[in-house]
């Protein structure tokens, strides 16, 4: 089975876009030939789950950054892409994946966002890590991480933190699932 990843940028504060959508935030944090394990942890990734809104906000930086990389897009709106490389679902998130995962050749898919695809896959148990990016900003208010879910951590382990000059924290979670605990008794 593959993994599915989150792997994202959250203020201190649980948000990962400001009231009106922006990142620019993030520059807080920006330094020089520093990508914070993102280069190795893309290298890594099969598979990328985004939702509309992420899509068209990474469509108005410029090139498409994931060349090669499948894109799942969740949307309900009528949307296309020239690109071969981008497909667009609006079936529930569990039914995306068993079509995914239908290819032995994946392994880890990147759920890239937004809050409220992430909030979905919290709720149907489909995240097996996470990676948060905790940037040393407080938003007040925006896209919360888990939109429409409170975020139950109890069901995640921390395995690693990383910190960084630029005050960035880097915690990577893991899924604790009830096969798990079976192998431990």
């Amino acid at each position: 089975m593959a993994r599915i990843v989150l792997y994202i940028a959250v203020s201190i504060d649980g948000y990962i876009a400001d009231a009106e959508g922006g990142i620019s935030w993030l520059e807080a944090v920006d330094e020089p030939g520093e990508d914070y394990g993102y280069e190795s942890f893309f290298n890594d990734i099969d598979v990328l789950l985004m939702g509309r809104k992420t899509y068209e906000q990474i469509l108005g930086f410029g090139d498409w950054p994931y060349d090669n990389k499948q894109t799942y897009v969740f949307t309900g709106h009528p949307i296309s892409s020239p690109r071969e490389d981008i497909s667009f679902v609006a079936d529930p998130p569990a039914e995306i994946i068993e079509k995914i995962e239908q290819n032995e050749d994946i392994q880890r898919i990147w759920l890239v966002g937004g809050g409220k695809l992430n909030g979905s896959f919290l709720a149907e148990g489909l995240i097996d890590e996470m990676i948060l990016s905790i940037i040393p900003v407080t938003l007040g208010s925006g896209i919360p991480l888990f939109k429409g879910q409170t975020a139950d951590l109890s069901s995640f382990t921390l395995r690693s933190t990383t910190s960084y000059h630029s005050g960035l924290v880097q915690m990577h979670y893991e899924a604790v699932r009830e096969d798990d605990e079976d192998e431990d008794s």
